[in-house]
């Protein structure tokens, strides 16, 4: 079996020299041995050779490729109290964040949520500035495997994208650079999107889908918005449903009463979209 293992590697290597020398770039002969790689009793498994492919595009992309763009980033404010913060980390499935005072144009550094959930069972009094991390700045255009060898040397594994006159694009996190090589990480104990309290208080993510949050309150979200109106909402997402609501984008602390009984209190937002609500369900309904 080892001999016959040996004849096939000597069979690509052959292969191999033969294309390079008709080929510019050696880059295009080895995806080609990938793709059209001969039978053999240990071939590579379709995982596999994704995997080599990825590892050689990997070189061709740069930070703006695989960033979170700014729309989707998830901030906390240097003003965040230790019960907003709990409720970021509840829905925003991260582990990770920005701090920033106020605008995410001006990032002072991350935190952890492992670093937040240590006070659950601290006497001492809750002080984001004691848990807050530096943050490093780039430019969209830097390397990924410069980036990478970045990441591993640093002891906090995010840092932001910049524009050209200091305007945060987005965020890449060590997760991020990861997924681009081995695919998507699912967490199976990814915090799910509508959190309900002990209360009865929903926290919701504003990017949960109508029908998720319609099965979870047991209750009918796509009705009529006006009196004597019957056209139903054209919108996906329960953030979208608060837009509509307020016949513009909502700021945060801003609340609206939805006609099947459903207070929707915004508790996150910035100028262009809602990031996170609460949902409160009446006796009524």
């Amino acid at each position: 079996m080892l001999k016959k293992q040996v004849l096939h590697r000597i069979r690509t290597l052959t292969r191999f020299f033969r294309i390079s020398k008709e080929a510019e770039d050696t880059r295009d002969v080895l995806e080609e041995l990938i793709e059209t790689e001969e039978p053999s009793e240990t071939p590579l498994s379709p995982l596999e050779k994704q995997l080599f492919l990825n590892v050689l595009n990997f070189g061709k992309l740069t930070a703006a490729d695989v960033m979170t763009p700014r729309a989707e980033v998830v901030g906390i404010p240097e003003t965040a109290s230790f019960e907003e913060i709990i409720g970021t980390i509840s829905i925003a499935k991260r582990t990770i964040f920005p701090i920033y005072r106020e605008t995410l144009d001006e990032v002072t550094g991350l935190i952890r949520a492992k670093d937040v959930l240590h006070f659950f069972h601290d006497p001492k009094p809750f002080s984001l500035a004691a848990i807050q991390h530096p943050i490093a700045f780039i430019a969209p255009n830097m390397g990924l495997l410069e980036l990478l060898l970045q990441l591993r040397a640093a002891e906090n594994p995010m840092v932001m994208v910049v524009d050209e006159f200091g305007g945060v694009d987005g965020l890449i996190t060590l997760r991020d650079i990861v997924r681009e090589l081995v695919g998507d990480i699912q967490d199976e104990d990814r915090i799910p999107p509508l959190v309900r309290r002990s209360d009865g208080f929903y926290i919701a993510d504003a990017r949960l889908p109508i029908e998720e949050c319609e099965k979870t309150l047991n209750l009918s979200l796509r009705v009529p918005l006006e009196d004597n109106g019957t056209e139903l909402p054209d919108v996906d997402t329960i953030g979208g449903l608060a837009t509509l609501l307020a016949g513009r984008i909502p700021q945060k602390e801003e609340s609206f009463l939805h006609p099947a009984g459903v207070q929707l209190e915004i508790l996150e937002a910035d100028p262009r979209r809602v990031v996170r609500l609460g949902i409160k369900i009446s006796q009524a309904s």
